[in-house]
């Protein structure tokens, strides 16, 4: 059995280095099973961490329980304009077109409890 392994793992163009050793490929094996249990699907491209704060999580939060616009500005007490942007805001990061789609991707990211 044969593996490579970048030198520079941060670096997609550094050197290659090619292991056999049976031991080590076992190691690394087990370290890529490890590190794939908690791997999340890459959406639409994004690979940034969500910047969504404690308010977005309450506006998804009440969004999915079925909350018009104008009462999830009441709960936040905030006016339904900055619902609205804040909305399109997290559509955009999240790729999502429409509230259902937003929810759909907030809960398959884990942003939804």
């Amino acid at each position: 059995m044969v593996g490579l392994l970048r030198a520079d793992p941060s670096d997609a163009l550094s050197d290659v280095i090619v292991v056999t050793h049976a031991g080590l490929l076992a190691t690394c094996r087990s370290l890529f099973a490890a590190q794939w249990e908690h791997a999340r699907p890459l959406e639409e491209g994004f690979l940034a961490e969500p910047t969504h704060d404690e308010v977005d999580q309450e506006l998804l939060r009440l969004l999915s329980s079925g909350a018009t616009d104008a009462q999830v500005a009441r709960a936040l007490d905030m006016s339904p304009r900055q619902v609205g942007r804040r909305i399109a805001r997290l559509g955009t990061e999240l790729g999502a077109v429409g509230r259902f789609a937003l929810g759909a991707a907030a809960q398959r990211r884990g942003w939804l409890p």
